[in-house]
């Protein structure tokens, strides 16, 4: 796996709208190793500064956005601001976790005033202060299924394959409409269950479109995956793009995220022949130094949803369309090596497993008495 260089959005999700690609192309082009990256409207501060020992920037962007910049590396190791966000939540399974999560929708506060803690210039240095912002709505979306004995009422995005087509999915993805229109329900939507910590607060029918798209495409797959793979380059282009890190912060920090110290000198040994002590030895090294301020290519991408589709750019290079149970055939998900369900993909199968596995110890093992 290349090494992926992880934008962590905090507040707004999404990768079409013009103003959060134009943001994130300004963003990209003043990366310096920063840690953590804002835009924010008619900024006039410094690019950069020292924060908790993090170099955190700001640049005038159409947007007021935090970007938490994250490492991730081919062992699975993650380092950075919101690393310990994805808590249990391993690399190896983030793909299956979002091709099997679901939002739930809530009643949305769309044009109230919220405050967020900001940069902020003071007396020619950097504070943060609450600012008050206005949240804004997203796109309307017909009512699917109309339930009158129970008064609920389902919408979907996007639309399934008997609804009636959109006019325009791209302008009702990317747009942002007033919604004060009769007839009409505001809703926020709200990740569930793993990924709720590493989500943004509010969620676009962009995430939600990408979600989709790759279901579509994991199907596909079964049948056809290099048509599949290049779909999912296609659609994978807003979120995923190729830039450049270092040494140090692609390859050996995930590494010590992932294998400690004494699995990070090894692989110092093997990779620059150097056999160092300690880290803080390693790290003094002046040819290590120089070797770990090289670039390094990575994979940029944009969320969540952009780390996902790097993930199955990966599985379908390796020609899978999703790992399957050796033994029932079910999708699993987990570790990449697993071969049979775990506990949670299919209780049934893995219960069966464990039985005949104590039945083959009993049948191998010494019998006494006789």
């Amino acid at each position: 796996m290349k090494p992926i260089q992880l934008w962590l959005p905090m507040i707004m999700g999404g990768a079409g709208r013009p103003t959060r690609q134009r943001d994130i192309q300004r963003l990209h082009a003043v990366w310096d190793g920063h840690d953590v990256l804002w835009t924010k409207p008619s900024w006039s501060g410094p690019e950069a500064w020292a924060q908790d020992r993090m170099k955190v920037g700001c640049i005038s962007g159409e947007e007021i956005e935090c970007f938490r910049i994250l490492h991730i590396g081919d062992g699975g190791g993650i380092v950075g601001p919101a690393a310990a966000g994805f808590g249990d939540l391993k690399i190896d399974g983030l793909l299956d976790a979002w091709l099997g999560s679901e939002v739930q929708a809530v009643p949305s506060t769309a044009g109230t005033p919220f405050e967020i803690s900001v940069p902020t210039v003071v007396e020619g240095g950097v504070t943060y202060l609450r600012e008050t912002f206005a949240s804004e709505t997203g796109g309307h979306h017909p009512f699917r299924v109309l339930e009158q004995d129970e008064n609920t009422a389902a919408a979907q995005w996007p639309p399934g394959d008997h609804d009636p087509r959109p006019i325009s999915p791209q302008s009702e993805a990317l747009a942002r409409e007033p919604s004060d229109t009769d007839g009409t329900v505001a809703l926020c939507l709200r990740w569930a269950g793993l990924l709720t910590s590493v989500m943004p607060s509010y969620t676009s029918e962009d995430d939600l479109f990408a979600q989709a798209q790759m279901r579509s495409i994991r199907d596909l797959a079964r049948n056809d995956v290099e048509q599949a793979r290049h779909s999912a380059e296609v659609a994978a282009r807003n979120w995923v793009v190729d830039g450049q890190s270092s040494v140090n912060a692609a390859w050996l920090k995930p590494i010590i995220a992932a294998e400690g110290e004494d699995g990070a000198l090894v692989a110092i040994y093997s990779r620059f022949d150097l056999d160092c002590g300690c880290l803080a030895e390693a790290y003094e090294n002046p040819r290590l130094r120089r070797e770990l301020r090289k670039p390094m290519g990575v994979r940029r991408v944009l969320g969540v949803p952009g780390l996902a589709w790097a993930l199955m750019l990966d599985r379908l290079s390796e020609g899978q369309a999703e790992r399957l149970c050796e033994r029932c055939g079910q999708p699993i998900s987990g570790r990449t090596n697993k071969r049979f369900c775990g506990e949670t993909d299919n209780p049934d199968c893995f219960k069966a497993r464990r039985s005949g596995d104590r039945r083959r110890s009993r049948k191998g093992s010494p019998q006494s008495g006789k």
